[in-house]
């Protein structure tokens, strides 16, 4: 029973490591829950108690679904970063190609270019930041 209870407790304690400031917040109520979960040991059982292995395999089973909402946490947070740091770096201004022979284009052709560009990049960023919301 002792190896068991100490690789479960590693697990809830790995699990928590994880957590920066923002996402213990966020998970705030689900650590509650895993904890009334792993109360009952230091409460109920004893070491001539029969149910120690049904006690670790119902911690495991909460420590699982735990580790898999902050591996989801984790995994939305840095799809939004991602997403925010294309934002942040896109080109907007991006500069025409030359025409041929090297010769420069005139202000009009240079600026219905750039007016394009920006227009579907802003299309582009736009979409990108709409698709931000549903990973909240």
């Amino acid at each position: 029973y002792v190896d068991g209870l100490k690789r479960m407790l590693a697990r809830y304690y790995d699990a928590l490591a994880l957590l920066n400031t923002a996402e213990m917040q966020l998970l705030d109520d689900h650590i509650k829950d895993l904890q009334r979960v792993l109360r009952a040991g230091y409460k109920r059982l004893n070491w001539n108690s029969l149910g120690i292995p049904d006690f670790i395999g119902r911690c495991s089973h909460a420590i699982g679904k735990f580790e898999s909402l902050v591996n989801q946490i984790q995994k939305n947070a840095d799809d939004i970063n991602a997403r925010l740091t294309m934002i942040e770096t896109a080109d907007m201004f991006k500069t025409p190609p030359p025409l041929a022979g090297g010769l420069p284009r005139d202000a009009k052709d240079y600026f219905e270019y750039i007016e394009i560009h920006r227009a579907k990049t802003v299309e582009t960023l736009s979409q990108k930041y709409r698709a931000i919301g549903p990973l909240l």
